[in-house]
């Protein structure tokens, strides 16, 4: 029932995407910043399903990946005159991307935790 895995997992995703709120905000107070370059998330594996651990029942079974490392790095995207690069709107859908992303992660956090406290509430009354 207590599996350390899957809550060192939502709690890395649930700080990247604090992350990535924190950089979109970073770009844009930098709007109007001349040669300010926007900074972005890149995972090194944008697969949110291939990081969950699967118990692995059988030799025959492909190992899932357990990486889910990113950086954050310079944009390349086009610049204006003035050599700054940040996209207002790309950044606002970046915020409310990561902002569901994190609510949809602190709804399983709960969950979770629910059912730990659902059981130990059994275990109170045995």
């Amino acid at each position: 029932m207590f599996n350390n895995r899957i809550y060192d997992i939502l709690a890395a995703q649930m700080r990247r995407q604090i992350d990535a709120i924190n950089v979109s905000s970073s770009n844009i107070a930098n709007v109007d910043t001349p040669g300010y370059k926007a900074k972005k998330i890149v995972d090194s594996d944008s697969s949110f399903g291939n990081i969950l651990a699967l118990k692995i029942t059988s030799p025959m079974q492909i190992q899932p990946v357990a990486n889910n490392q990113y950086q954050i790095v310079q944009s390349d995207d086009i610049a204006r005159n003035d050599g700054n690069n940040v996209n207002i709107e790309k950044e606002m859908v970046n915020i409310a991307k990561a902002r569901a992303s994190y609510e949809q992660l602190s709804s399983m956090l709960k969950f979770k935790l629910r059912s730990i406290d659902n059981l130990l509430n059994q275990l109170g009354k045995v």
